[in-house]
């Protein structure tokens, strides 16, 4: 997240994520799933400016994406209404929300505008939250807004394993960028239908492998990326092919590839690969528009 202050209030810059693992480990008793990721923030933004509104009106014009509600159903609304009930705060804000992030995608677009949207919001109404006070109520937005927190000002590289539902973030520094490539089929997949899809194939007696979280920690810290595709792991992926089988096109696409690793970003529909360089990642962005996987961007994580 990149935040400046502006003429007008606030601008915010709200990264992308991919999940370089996503294990699930059973259903909690509220009605959640026990789940252990390895996330990374990626330099693909969506941005949000904030500014003071004369009464306690909150305000959201979105561009750049269509069939995205600027009203409670977004979570940009939602965060700075929960704000203002945490801290009995009746000030109000004019929101420019410009979208690149591709909703129902797996890439945390919605959770990254929700978390730029308390961080700003925080500094708009000079409320003075700490970053834990913050992250509870990020917390109550959604499973992922925490991670996108700048919780530790260390940690510029923003990559970190995340337990419980997602919402317990422990941040560690990557020993470099990595080189990533994302494509995007046509179709989106809502989370609880791929959720579903994965409950549906998966009794009671399920025991899931171990995760790999802390030896993927270990290999972005030394920088080791070679060592990626034997780590990497998604549990819905599976789930998420079955119910969009363009997927599996660009899932054999990949396998043809001499890139480091590919996996399903979250609940899809996203798709990426680690790369051995940004020209690598961006040759292979051209070669998925050539064969129509969908839309793709070459990038650099955060």
């Amino acid at each position: 997240m990149k935040i400046e202050r502006t003429p007008w209030g606030w601008k915010v810059l709200a990264p992308a994520k991919v999940n370089l693992s996503l294990c699930l480990k059973g259903r909690r008793e509220d009605g959640y799933h026990e789940l252990e990721t390895v996330m990374l923030a990626l330099r693909f933004y969506d941005e949000l400016q904030l500014e003071l509104a004369d009464d306690s009106v909150l305000e959201l014009t979105v561009s750049g994406a269509e069939n995205v509600p600027n009203d409670d159903r977004n979570l940009v609304v939602r965060a700075l209404q929960a704000l203002r009930a945490a801290m009995g705060c009746s000030r109000g804000a004019r929101v420019r929300l410009t979208k690149r992030i591709p909703s129902q995608a797996g890439l945390g677009g919605g959770s990254s505008d929700a978390a730029a949207a308390l961080v700003a919001g925080n500094r708009l109404w000079s409320l003075g939250l700490s970053p834990a006070q913050l992250s509870t109520i990020a917390a109550t937005l959604g499973s992922d807004v925490a991670f996108f927190l700048p919780v530790d000002p260390r940690y510029g590289a923003r990559a970190a394993v995340c337990t419980g539902r997602g919402e317990r973030v422990a941040p560690f520094p990557p020993g470099r960028s990595l080189p990533i490539v994302v494509v995007k089929p046509a179709v989106g997949l809502p989370t609880s239908a791929v959720y579903a899809n994965y409950s549906a194939a998966n009794n009671v007696q399920f025991v899931p492998t171990p995760a790999k979280s802390a030896e993927i920690a270990q290999v972005l810290c030394r920088g080791l990326l070679n060592s990626l595709g034997a780590l990497m792991r998604n549990d819905l992926q599976g789930p998420a092919l079955a119910l969009c089988p363009e997927l599996a096109e660009v899932k054999a696409g990949f396998d043809r590839l001499p890139v480091v690793a590919h996996q399903l970003s979250g609940s899809g529909s996203a798709y990426f690969a680690v790369c051995r360089s940004l020209l690598q990642a961006q040759q292979v962005a051209k070669l998925a528009r050539k064969r129509r996987w969908g839309e793709s961007w070459a990038m650099l994580s955060c």
